[in-house]
């Protein structure tokens, strides 16, 4: 998986909780096969960064899974999770908003819940290759 954002600031705080994911046992911790270049000039087109990450080349290899979240926003973070089909296989579960502070230093409810949000919206994604 990787996170592509357009500004800094919200690509390091996406980064950061996809690791705390990660280092929770939500997903493998396995290197990203996605270069996040590649979609850099998909970050300047308004309203249709989704569709230029899905059309853009090189990122969908070998019939692997593959997960681009397209993040926005700190620290309420909107995340549009990307898999490798030509359109979003289930739309509405490929979207979530995310409350950073309360998914990292919530109550444990808080932290469950949303965390939860972000692991339906990854999976979803990455239905679209099979996994």
């Amino acid at each position: 998986m990787t996170v592509i954002a357009h500004e800094s600031e919200d690509q390091a705080a996406g980064e950061a909780f996809l690791t705390l994911l990660r280092e929770h046992g939500w997903f493998a911790n396995a290197a990203s096969i996605i270069e996040r270049e590649a979609f850099r000039n998909c970050m300047t087109e308004k309203g249709k960064q989704a569709a230029c990450i899905r059309k853009a080349g090189g990122w969908k290899k070998n019939g692997r899974a593959a997960v681009v979240v397209l993040a926005s926003g700190t620290p309420v973070q909107n995340w549009t999770c990307i898999g490798v089909a030509a359109a979003a296989s289930a739309p509405d579960g490929q979207t979530v908003s995310i409350d950073l502070r309360e998914a990292m230093f919530g109550t444990p409810k808080q932290r469950l819940e949303l965390r939860n949000q972000a692991s339906a919206c990854i999976m979803a994604a990455a239905s679209e290759s099979g996994w």
